[in-house]
């Protein structure tokens, strides 16, 4: 296991003015996790209802958006994308995805409206502008129990389908929990800080220098705590427990960007996991950080070999 510290700020940018992005982020919680709550194969009305108001977000915008639709038991799942083309590299792809259902019983409003509302916020930001290579962005259905790592989980499916086209996926960015800090973590493993104030980017082995590679970038964009790592997995198995898994199933480098989840939030997939609990400034810099990711690797040539 490798972690990537030295030299990163471990402190918040005193200068840090978002205040509309930051805004746009509490919005899409407090619909996401407020107004409609739990949403999953069990809350199925709800899942249609996070549905709609991401495809009503994305054309707002200004997106096309496409869908790739799935049955499990006789019901219909959906995967969700819009892209933005790249200018001399169309065919070289960045993706950047989120799972949109909750676990059973919880809004899940870190878990995981905190991510899909950085997805929409970064796709309306990046909307008009073009990098080198196409940037997608992708919401997935259910990456929860029971689907997660198996056949019917939304980000495996998807990212099958992109095996089955060819889609030269040069990096997936996964946006796992993202608005939860705290002054001491519950639990550290021994592996990380015992203050629960920073982002981390998790990949495997494979994805070692992307992970390297977003790393430097996040640092460029912001002074934010951050830790990476490119763990081996077995020896840290929560280092896939989220979307990324399912393109290293695949053969794409792919890494995790989280607040460590069950590592430090008490209210983890509990009925507690609500709006009010979030850290909506630290959020969003965490979420302007992903943007810098996002704006180097589009345009950063070899991103795998490099």
């Amino acid at each position: 296991m490798e972690y990537y510290r030295e030299g990163w700020a471990q402190t918040l940018d005193p200068h840090f003015k978002e205040l509309k992005l930051q805004e746009e982020l509490e919005e899409h919680v407090r619909y996401l996790a407020g107004k409609i709550g739990e949403r999953n194969y069990q809350s199925y009305h709800n899942l249609q209802r996070t549905i709609s108001y991401i495809c009503e977000y994305w054309a707002r915008v200004g997106y096309q958006v496409q869908a790739q639709h799935y049955e499990v038991d006789g019901r219909q799942f959906t995967n969700l994308w819009v892209e933005i083309e790249g200018s001399t590299r169309p065919q070289e792809i960045v993706v950047v995805g989120a799972h949109y259902d909750s676990v059973v019983g919880t809004p899940g409003a870190d878990d995981n409206a905190s991510a899909v509302a950085g997805l929409l916020a970064l796709s309306g930001r990046a909307h008009g502008k073009r990098g080198e290579c196409t940037l997608r962005f992708v919401a997935f259905a259910n990456e929860e129990p029971p689907f997660f790592m198996s056949p019917t989980m939304g980000s495996l499916v998807y990212a099958r389908g992109c095996q089955a086209r060819g889609d030269d996926i040069q990096a997936m960015v996964c946006l796992e929990m993202l608005g939860y800090y705290c002054e001491k973590q519950p639990e550290t493993l021994g592996l990380l800080p015992e203050r629960g104030d920073f982002i981390a980017l998790v990949g495997n082995p494979q994805s070692e220098e992307l992970v390297k590679r977003a790393a430097r970038a996040f640092h460029q964009t912001v002074k934010f705590p951050l830790q990476a790592a490119a763990p081996c997995t077995n020896l840290v198995p929560y280092a896939s427990f989220s979307d990324h898994w399912s393109f290293w199933q695949c053969g794409y480098p792919a890494f995790m960007v989280t607040d460590t989840g069950p590592m430090r939030n008490p209210h983890y997939h509990l009925p507690s996991d609500l709006p009010e609990t979030l850290d909506y400034e630290r959020m969003t810099m965490v979420v302007f950080g992903v943007e810098g990711v996002l704006q180097a690797l589009r345009d950063c040539h070899d991103l795998q070999n490099e």
